[in-house]
């Protein structure tokens, strides 16, 4: 079963999606993403959690 198939076919039975479809572990890989991104875009390291986010609407 593909990823999609997989995340949709948990939304409709009500079951928590295990793995990469997980919403938890995917907003947990996106900070991370983002904290190296902000890293090698301004030489420093970047502590978790990212308060300055890239991406934020304001």
């Amino acid at each position: 079963m593909n990823g999609p198939t997989y995340f949709v076919e948990c939304i409709q039975s009500g079951v928590e999606p295990v793995g990469l479809p997980n919403a938890d572990l995917a907003r947990d890989a996106q900070e991370i993403m983002e904290a190296g991104l902000l890293s090698a875009m301004n030489g420093v390291t970047v502590p978790l959690p990212v308060e300055d986010h890239l991406f934020r609407d304001v």
